[in-house]
C-alpha cells in the first residue's frame, strides 16, 4: 500500500516563490527560508498531490537542481530509506544543466545530506561568488562539453535510471517534463506526456500572469493548475491503487 510521496526536481518542483503572505513582514528575517517552508510545502504541487490522496510526503527538489544532481539524490534516498511504500514524482529540469560533486562543500545545519553539488544554473548567473577552479570547470563544460548529443544521453540516461528504480523496487512513479522537451528520445513507462512541456503548458492554457510569479515560477494558482493535471493522470490509470 502507497503511504508517501517522495519530489524529485528543480525550482518548480521544489516550489520556488511560493511565499507565505502572512510572513510578508519577515522577508528580511535571516529565518525567512525555514520560516516559508511548511507553506512552500503544502502549496507546491507534490504537497497538493499528497494531500489529496491523503499520503506522507517528502520533497528533495532543490533550486538550481540538474538532472545529475537528481540523480545522486535519489541514489542517497533509495540506500536510506525503505521505498516498498512510496509514490515517487520526479519533476525533469533543463537538460542543458549541470552538477559537479563538491568535495570542499560546507554543509549548512538545514542542508540535505545529498547537496553536496556546485550547479552549473549556479554558475551560469552568480560564477563570480565561485573560485577560479570552479568557474573553469563551468567553462570548460560551456565551451567543450555541452552540446544536443550530451543533453539527449543526459535526459535519455535520466528517465532509465528513474523508470528503474520503479521497476526494482516495484513502485509507481511519474517523470514530468517540467522545463525541456527533446524529441525522438528513449521511450519508458513513468515519462507521462514526454510531448509535453508543463511551463510551455501552463502558459498555453492560462493567463501567464495569473499562474507565474515574478520569477517565472508557477504560483499558487499554477501549481494548483499542475497538480489537477496530474490527479486526472493517476486516477485515469489507477496509479495508486
Amino acid at each position: 500500500m502507497i503511504k508517501k510521496l517522495v519530489a524529485f526536481g528543480c525550482s518548480w518542483t521544489f516550489g520556488d516563490e511560493l511565499n507565505d503572505p502572512e510572513l510578508a513582514h519577515e522577508k528580511d528575517n535571516p529565518r525567512y527560508w525555514d520560516m516559508n517552508t511548511p507553506y512552500r510545502l503544502a502549496h507546491a504541487y507534490p504537497g497538493l498531490i499528497a494531500k489529496h490522496y491523503g499520503l506522507e510526503y517528502e520533497n528533495h527538489a532543490f533550486p538550481g537542481a540538474s538532472l545529475v544532481s537528481m540523480r545522486d539524490a535519489m541514489t542517497w534516498y533509495v540506500a536510506n530509506h525503505d521505498v516498498s511504500d512510496t509514490f515517487f514524482v520526479i519533476g525533469l529540469t533543463e537538460t542543458w544543466r549541470w552538477s559537479w560533486h563538491n568535495a570542499n562543500h560546507q554543509p549548512g545545519l538545514n542542508d540535505p545530506e545529498w547537496n553536496r553539488h556546485v550547479n552549473s544554473s549556479w554558475m551560469l548567473h552568480s560564477s563570480g561568488s565561485f573560485s577560479e577552479s570552479w568557474q573553469q570547470t563551468f567553462r570548460s563544460y560551456m565551451e567543450d562539453q555541452l552540446c544536443e548529443e550530451l543533453q539527449k544521453k543526459n535526459l535519455e540516461q535520466t528517465l532509465l535510471f528513474f523508470d528503474g528504480i520503479s521497476a526494482r523496487y516495484k513502485v509507481p512513479m511519474i517523470q514530468l517534463n517540467m522545463l525541456d522537451v527533446i524529441p525522438g528520445i528513449i521511450s519508458v513507462p513513468t515519462h507521462v506526456w514526454p510531448d509535453t512541456k508543463i511551463r510551455e503548458w501552463l502558459e498555453t492554457n492560462f493567463n501567464r500572469r495569473e499562474v507565474l510569479a515574478a520569477g517565472n515560477h508557477p504560483n499558487e494558482k499554477g501549481h494548483y493548475y499542475i497538480a489537477d493535471k496530474i490527479f486526472k493522470y493517476i486516477d485515469d490509470k489507477s496509479l495508486l491503487i
